[in-house]
């Protein structure tokens, strides 16, 4: 059988074309494996890159979530320990390091648990123990199985502490111990107001009643004490009175008159000051002025003092309302 000269050439053509895709499909199969090996390495390094940085990320979480334990604010530690757990994959290389992070987690997580109960939040406390006790954390964690326990047992926690009434009793503890504060440091106007704003919201307050008496008696005491500081200073000022005026002399001893704070005649020159010091109290004054006059007070020192003394009574301190 014999061919034409243009059959020929088209068989020459596809015979060259075969032959091409052959060398390019031989090509391809011997670049092919080098490519994929290529795209291996680049990948095992974004991957390589990307846990380190998941590392150094998983370490920030922990530095906050410790720091947030020292502050007392469970809610953000428990928070962070989780962003901590949730990008620290599983593997031999981090098995020490997660483990470590899974125990932190459990205990923050249960007390951040048991704050959430004491705030009336039963629900968050449910779901906070749960995450905890999930496979890819710590399923086995005794304290958190309890705590389910204990949530699904009737009349074990008392439910009729609901949010806002925990709120307020936070305010009232926050309250009492400024009016603490206040009354240490003498201030007893701001200790007794801060007692009354705890009984605007717990009018039975033991607490802020207690703490009100102990107000009142320090006021007392203090009053007591200006009480004495007065009648002493009364006393005071009727001797005061009965001060001589001093000679003055030369240095040869030659009598050259008074000296100048002793200028106005006795008793005159301080009359006036205990006559007002006595008009303080309203009782003697009235009392003794139709008997001896203004004048006979003065005129015998004894039976001034003894009169104020008689009529004002010194208080002694006392520490109750009783004495």
């Amino acid at each position: 059988m014999t061919f034409s000269s243009k059959s020929s050439h088209l068989y020459s053509g596809v015979c060259y074309a075969f032959a091409g895709f052959t060398s390019v499909l031989a090509f391809v199969a011997l670049v092919e494996p080098l490519r994929a090996e290529s795209d291996l390495v680049a990948i095992s390094e974004r991957e390589i890159l990307k846990r380190q940085e998941d590392t150094k990320q998983a370490e920030q979480f922990i530095i906050t979530a410790r720091r947030d334990l020292a502050d007392k604010n469970l809610e953000g530690a428990y928070s962070n320990y989780l962003q901590a757990l949730q990008i620290t994959r599983s593997g031999p290389a981090t098995e020490k390091q997660r483990t470590a992070l899974i125990s932190e987690f459990s205990k923050t997580g249960i007390d951040y648990a048991n704050w959430l109960i004491s705030n009336g939040r039963y629900q968050d406390a449910e779901n906070t123990a749960k995450t905890i006790l999930s496979s890819e954390f710590n399923p086995t964690y005794k304290p958190a199985m309890q705590m389910l326990a204990n949530l699904e047992q009737p009349g074990y926690y008392n439910r009729t502490v609901t949010p806002s009434f925990a709120s307020k009793r936070g305010e009232v503890t926050t309250l009492l111990n400024q009016a603490e504060g206040y009354y240490a440091t003498g201030r007893n106007d701001l200790a007794l107001k801060r007692y009354e704003q705890v009984l605007n919201l717990d009018p039975y307050s033991i607490a802020a009643r207690n703490g009100m008496e102990k107000v009142n008696k320090q006021r007392k005491t203090y009053y007591d004490s200006a009480y004495n500081e007065t009648r002493s200073r009364m006393l005071w000022l009727t001797d005061r009175a009965w001060e001589r005026p001093v000679r003055k002399l030369t240095p040869a001893g030659r009598d050259t008159g008074v000296l100048p704070s002793a200028q106005i005649p006795l008793p005159t020159r301080r009359m006036p000051l205990i006559t007002s010091s006595i008009k303080s109290s309203s009782t003697a004054w009235t009392s003794t002025k139709p008997r001896f006059g203004n004048w006979w007070i003065f005129s015998n020192k004894k039976a001034a003092n003894s009169i104020i003394a008689r009529m004002i009574p010194r208080k002694k301190a006392s520490t109750s309302f009783s004495n």
